[in-house]
């Protein structure tokens, strides 16, 4: 019998969620597209016609994340008037997200992205993704304009250092849960100082 669409939504809905637990619990390389079927309770077959390949779906799933942590983050910076303050909730809200989902972030930062064939173009670099990546060097670009951070700082290093200052810190968190860190701190120390490092007061 033919699904209707509800149901043909309600089995890709499935499958993708059966992916995201089999990814964070056995790692991409360890999951085959029967073992994401058996666990939605679907015919192997049936994945192809949502999905045209397991890889297609891991990227369907990093996309959505992605989606919701850059739209929470912009959301902060909105709601800060203050240039720099805007830099500061974007950031801690990026470490906080993957704090929180400790399983989105193992499933996108443990999982190593690969072109297969036929493709000429990483997740990172794709679209509208790589423009909303840049979010974050638009908020420093905007606080130099208005005299907040100094004219002379390199504005994408900047990001990086932010970026990579919040990966670090939620890594350690995610991975090494049972230490004791000082986890409400981390959020917002390392941010703070590289900040402090450049902004005019």
């Amino acid at each position: 019998m033919r699904r209707t669409a509800s149901q043909a939504a309600e089995l890709r809905n499935q499958l993708i969620e059966a992916a995201r637990e089999l990814f964070v619990d056995e790692g991409y390389a360890g999951v085959s597209i029967r073992k994401i079927t058996q666990r939605a309770g679907c015919p192997p077959m049936t994945f192809y016609l949502h999905f045209a390949s397991k890889h297609a779906l891991l990227r369907h799933i990093w996309q959505d994340i992605f989606a919701d942590l850059l739209s929470r983050c912009d959301a902060a910076a909105a709601a800060q008037s203050d240039p720099v303050a805007k830099v500061e909730a974007y950031v801690e809200t990026m470490t906080r997200y993957w704090r929180d989902h400790p399983d989105s972030y193992r499933v996108v930062h443990l999982n190593q992205d690969v072109l297969e064939p036929g493709e000429d173009t990483y997740f990172v670099d794709t679209g509208d993704l790589l423009t909303r990546f840049q979010a974050l060097e638009r908020l420093i670009e905007n606080g130099k304009e208005v005299g907040r951070f100094r004219s002379d700082v390199d504005s994408e290093l900047i990001m990086q250092a932010l970026s990579a200052n919040s990966l670090g810190v939620a890594h350690a968190l995610v991975t090494v849960p049972e230490y004791p860190w000082r986890r409400d701190e981390l959020l917002s120390t390392g941010t703070r100082l590289i900040l402090a490092a450049i902004t005019i007061n």
